[in-house]
Parts: C-alpha cells; structure tokens; sequence
C-alpha cells in the first residue's frame, strides 16, 4: 500500500512540475519519500524541483542523499552539477558533472556547464580530478544491483520524423510500464525518464531545434515503443531534432504553405509514397482508443484533473492529499480549506504512520 501510495504522489508531482507549480511538485515528491525513502528517483526530481525554486542547497541535499541509494547514478550527478553550479561552487560542480559523463549522462546541459566550470576555475578540459576520473563504472559498483550496462544503453534507440505540425520521436523500449514512464516538455526541451523492468533507468534529453507548444504536446505508450508528439510553434519544416530553441523563423527552413500541403509532408528520412495525413489520422484513432490500466489508468486520471484544474483546485488538491496522507483527493476548496483533512482510508482497511 505504501509503494502505490508513493507512486501515486510521484504521479502528481510529476504533473505538477509540467504545470511549473514547483512548490506544489516539491509536496507531492515529499509525499511520495515520506511512503518509500529509499527510492533514489524521487529526491532527483525533488532537486530538480527545487532547483527551478532556486533552493540550491535542498536541491544538493536531495542529490547526496539519491547518490547514497545510487552511487552510479548520472542523473542525480548532473542535478548535484547544476545545484553546485547554481551555488556559485564550481570546483564542486566540475566533479559531480565529471562523474556524470563517466556514467553515461546525455544532457546536452552537461558538456555546457563543464565548459563553464573550466572557464569559471581557468583550467582546461581534460584536467579532471583525480576522484572523478578514477571514478568505479557502473558495472563495478556492487551497491547498486541494476546499473544500465553500455550496451543496454546501445540497444535503446530512438528516431523521430514530422508531418504538418507535429514532431514525432518514437523510443523503442518493448512493454514499458506506463506508470514508470515519465516525459517533460518545456518550449526548448524534451525529457525523458523510464524505469526499465530490469529496475535500471533510462534517461533521453534533447534540446530542441524550434520551439513547441508544450500544452499540446503530448505521449502514449504502445507495445513496442514510447511515442512523443511535440506541436510545433510555428509550422515550419524542422532540418534536425536537436538544436538552440529557435523561434521558427530563423535559419534555412523550408516553411509549410498551408495546412492542406503540411499533411503531406513526409517525415524526415522517410523516403516512401505513403499517405502520411491518413498514418496521423490512425495515431489519432490509435490514441483515442487507448485504455490504460492499473497505475497508468490511475495517474492519468490526477495528471487530468490537475492540468485542467483552477489554481483554487489545485490548492484543495494539494492540500487534501498532503493531509490525509494520500488517501483523500479534493477539488472542493470551500470544503478542504476550512479544516484539516482527516485521513480515510479504504472500508476494511487500517492506515497506520510508518516509524522514522
């Protein structure tokens, strides 16, 4: 119960952080730990959360205490970079970005920020510490029991194509839980965290060539793949995946005329006659009647009510579920605000508060 009740919060933290309510997503990921304290992935969000709330040292307290479950983790050394860095303490932050690439860390932030740690302490790349670069790999860690092997790593890919106003990337990773699926949009970047069945975590960052429309954008997982449609900004023919973020109107692009001529466009690297206005409208079709289950079914529902919530809703939500120890789950602010929400667990069932 404990576990489900932890995910459950990671799922509305995980929607709260979408909806840049980071006091909120730093709640609920507090939630999720107060259930399940030795899930590593938690503190890293929880970081990252309080690193978009410009709480620096939370956001390395967080990352050291992920590292203690997780010691070849690279995402929680990129987060403890980027807090380091935030923190004006560069030395520090060279070492957890060093120790990051060594564990296979993608970001696109993480060559940047190394870039400026050496140019901050005046020394020259390649000059790593003697600690990072004699850092143990991912396979010679003996505390952590399910490290993603390179070759895993290698077996993962991803492609990505785009018709009229969507950019599409598709992550062929076979029968992914969706509860343990977790993507971020922002206008410039796109994130992507999944916990594999083997219990390792795969982790995919792109910096985006033109911007997108986060609250249109949108994910489902199927049998064979996680697929990813971005809505472009502005309809334009993208020439890369990954680029600085533009606004649509800069560099040679190849504009859509109308949208009549956009959903014929093929996607990228995709030398075939086929229709691909009728393959978008099958996506669509194949979305719509898409039914998840389980956990899956259960964070979609918190991720739909708060994204189409009132910030007096979210509040009743937050509150309620805080209290009550994630057992009750209020819109009703008139009714949640008056008092403290009393716990009430499911009929024939007892909740009782786990010793610290």
């Amino acid at each position: 119960m404990s576990a489900d009740q932890a995910q459950q919060a990671f799922g509305l933290g995980n929607a709260a952080f979408v909806e840049e309510d980071f006091a909120g997503a730093v709640e609920h990921y507090s939630t999720a730990i107060s259930h399940d304290d030795a899930e590593p992935e938690y503190y890293i969000k929880r970081a990252q959360a309080y690193l978009k709330l410009g709480k620096h040292t939370e956001a390395i307290m967080d990352t050291k205490t992920a590292l203690e479950h997780n010691p070849t983790s690279a995402r929680a050394h990129f987060r403890q970079g980027q807090a380091f860095f935030a923190a004006g303490n560069f030395k520090e932050s060279k070492k957890s970005l060093t120790l990051a690439k060594a564990h296979g860390e993608t970001h696109g932030d993480c060559a940047k920020l190394l870039e400026n740690c050496h140019a901050a302490l005046g020394t020259k790349p390649g000059e790593e510490d003697a600690a990072a670069a004699a850092a143990p790999s991912a396979m010679e860690v003996s505390s952590d029991p399910t490290p993603v092997s390179k070759t895993e790593e290698l077996r993962i890919k991803h492609d990505w194509y785009q018709v009229a106003g969507w950019t599409t990337v598709d992550v062929f990773i076979k029968k992914a839980d969706p509860a343990n699926v977790s993507v971020e949009f922002t206008e410039t970047t796109l994130s992507v965290d999944v916990k594999l069945p083997n219990g390792s975590n795969y982790n995919l960052e792109v910096d985006l060539y033109f911007k997108i429309v986060p609250d249109k954008s949108k994910f489902s997982v199927k049998g064979t793949k996680i697929e990813i449609r971005m809505a472009k900004k502005v309809q334009v023919q993208w020439p890369a995946l990954e680029g600085e973020g533009l606004d649509g109107g800069e560099g040679p692009v190849v504009a859509l005329a109308n949208p009549e001529d956009a959903v014929k466009a093929k996607p990228v690297g995709y030398e075939n006659d086929k229709k691909w206005e009728q393959l978008g409208a099958q996506i669509e079709e194949e979305e719509k009647n898409e039914k998840p289950e389980g956990d899956g079914a259960l964070n979609k529902l918190f991720k739909d009510i708060y994204k189409n919530a009132t910030p007096e809703q979210m509040r009743a939500m937050n509150k309620s579920y805080q209290e009550s120890g994630g057992t009750v789950l209020s819109t009703n602010w008139d009714e949640i605000g008056k008092e403290k929400t009393q716990v009430k667990p499911p009929d024939g069932m007892e909740f009782k508060k786990w010793d610290s």
